[in-house]
């Protein structure tokens, strides 16, 4: 894992997440899952006020991304080993980088 990764994961408290046990976890509770939350919210509302002729272009991009963002939180705490849970991780830091550079 990068360095500015595993900075980013310990941030929002994903880290400690990794060495319970691997029943489901309550992705809710989770500051990074909140954090993804914000930034949909953020997205659909910046989103508005773009041009109308966008909406089946970078206005779909951006919202998929980052709904996709708390999305795969939520889904890899559902998962049942941590290596599946990293997977999700990393699907959704893909999506916040996304949402990052279209912004």
């Amino acid at each position: 894992m990068a360095g500015a990764e595993f900075e980013l994961l310990k941030k929002y408290q994903v880290i400690s997440i990794k060495y319970q046990d691997r029943s489901m976890h309550n992705f809710k509770e989770l500051k990074v899952w909140r954090a993804g939350i914000e930034v949909s919210k953020s997205i659909f509302s910046i989103t508005r006020n773009f041009p109308g002729d966008e909406r089946y272009g970078l206005i779909s991009q951006m919202t998929r991304a980052a709904v996709s963002i708390p999305s795969n939180i939520a889904e890899g705490c559902g998962r049942k080993s941590n290596k599946e849970l990293h997977q999700f991780l990393n699907i959704s830091l893909g999506s916040a980088l996304n949402s990052k550079r279209n912004v």
